[in-house]
């Protein structure tokens, strides 16, 4: 098991700026100008294979869906379609993933987890 140490731990309350950075290549460049500067940061980790722990951390997911076969009442912290059988399940089922399909990838091991 690798482990990596806090950089600049502090017991009192201290004010930082939260950078969100869209994917590793970014990442990567940001944390190596910030070193070169003298920043020190809370995550300065630069292997790709952690990438996605940081951004597994937020809180709110990017969009929720509710698949269901009767009328339920709204709810404002999903989206709700309401299929009347089989068949369209399987459409509205289509129609999401196309409307997800820019923010997934799919492959056997691709972010090298293991």
């Amino acid at each position: 098991i690798r482990t990596f140490l806090l950089q600049g731990y502090h017991t009192e309350k201290k004010t930082y700026i939260r950078v969100r950075i869209w994917n590793h290549f970014d990442q990567n460049n940001t944390l190596k100008a910030a070193r070169k500067v003298g920043i020190r940061t809370a995550s300065d980790d630069l292997t790709s294979k952690y990438y996605h722990r940081k951004v597994a951390y937020d809180l709110k997911p990017l969009k929720q869906i509710c698949l269901v076969n009767v009328e339920t009442a709204p709810d404002p912290r999903w989206i709700t379609i309401v299929y009347g059988d089989q068949t369209n399940l399987l459409k509205a089922f289509a129609l999401c993933w196309k409307l997800l399909a820019s923010d997934i990838q799919i492959g056997f091991n691709d972010s090298q987890y293991d």
